[in-house]
């Protein structure tokens, strides 16, 4: 009788988990690139601003809708990785969400790092099915040396 090689991948994928501890790698879809805006576009890194404004537009072929505010996180910030949450948000029309972060979290990370302008701010997010993400990614000038601690 013939054995398919299907058969014999079988039984080597099942030796090799029983034996080598081995696990198939799942790969995680890439997010959906969308459309974001922060505010201010020049961060003065001396002013006593309390927050920073991301504008997401929906992500193509989803209603703003879709998008889940609180999985909505500052990412990375010029390079550097970052977790930071929204403090509040709000649906501002059909196709866009207005986010608002801790301005003081955002200056903090560019300080300690010595970031130079230009930095690049991504956010990353889930849809409401949960089953895929999205990213997005703007540019911010720097301005000023920081407050004094």
């Amino acid at each position: 009788m013939k054995r398919s090689l299907m058969f014999y991948s079988g039984i080597l994928f099942l030796v090799l988990a029983a034996f080598c501890g081995f696990q198939p790698t799942v790969v995680a879809a890439q997010p959906i690139e969308t459309e974001i805006d922060i505010h201010p576009q020049t961060l003065n890194l001396k002013a006593k601003g309390k927050v920073i404004t991301c504008i997401v537009e929906a992500p193509p072929g989803y209603a703003i809708e879709d998008i889940d505010p609180e999985s909505v996180l500052i990412t990375d910030i010029g390079g550097v990785a970052a977790d930071i949450a929204a403090t509040r948000w709000a649906f501002e029309d059909d196709d866009t969400l207005m986010l608002k972060y801790p301005r003081s979290e955002v200056v903090d990370v560019i300080v300690e790092n010595q970031l130079k302008s230009p930095v690049a701010i991504r956010i990353n997010g889930s849809l409401a099915n949960y089953e895929e993400g999205f990213t997005g990614v703007d540019t911010v000038k720097i301005k000023g040396k920081g407050p004094k601690k």
